[in-house]
């Protein structure tokens, strides 16, 4: 007896399901008006003066070391595209390839 219920709510679930998008849902969803543009801030706002650490002192730049193209494009790459998404934070970095040898055995 359970079975049978089971199987009508499930086909009325399944019933409904499929005919939303054929009668259409709005969801009380209206258009939103464009927002308007902020003001262009001053010149010396736009100025970033570099990462600041809890001291007072700006932060060292820092590097990644990597492999060469040559030697593994893939890692190279990734390791310069790291480097410039932690410079748009302003983080000071570079990406620094280096032959596998000089890599390994660096002190």
């Amino acid at each position: 007896m359970k079975s049978g219920k089971l199987n009508f709510g499930l086909a009325l679930l399944i019933g409904i399901m499929l005919l939303i998008p054929v009668v259409g849902f709005s969801g009380g969803q209206k258009e939103a008006a464009p927002a308007p543009e902020p003001a262009p801030a001053p010149a010396a706002e736009k100025v970033y003066k570099g990462l600041i650490l809890p001291n007072g002192e700006k932060m060292a730049p820092m590097e990644i070391l990597t492999l060469t193209p040559g030697a593994d494009p893939t890692l190279n790459q990734e390791a310069v595209f790291i480097a410039e998404w932690w410079k748009k934070i302003g983080i000071p970095i570079k990406a620094k390839a280096m032959e596998k040898g000089a890599l390994v055995y660096r002190r």
